[in-house]
């Protein structure tokens, strides 16, 4: 079942990221059991994850090496910030 026949839109970028952590965090814990220091090595270990809106990939200090995108929530809907009508996106 698709994202967009389950829920009746489109899939949005926070969907996709939270489907991305949920994921890489599970994988995780599989891999490492129920010890927060651990899921914390097997976290970056996973590194670079292949989730659905990108790679996921840490660099050797432990930062996330993604890209950060700008977006906001307009009308209950989060909209990357490069989309939005030019009245919003002042």
């Amino acid at each position: 079942m698709t994202f967009e026949s389950r829920f009746g839109r489109p899939v949005d970028c926070a969907a996709a990221q939270a489907y991305d952590a949920a994921r890489l965090l599970i994988a995780a814990i599989r891999r490492a059991g129920l010890n927060r220091a651990r899921i914390r090595d097997a976290v970056q270990d996973l590194s670079p994850w292949a989730g659905v809106a990108g790679a996921i990939e840490w660099n050797n200090v432990g930062q996330n090496r993604r890209e950060v995108r700008m977006a906001t929530v307009a009308d209950g809907r989060v909209a990357p910030t490069s989309s939005l009508p030019p009245s919003m996106a002042e």
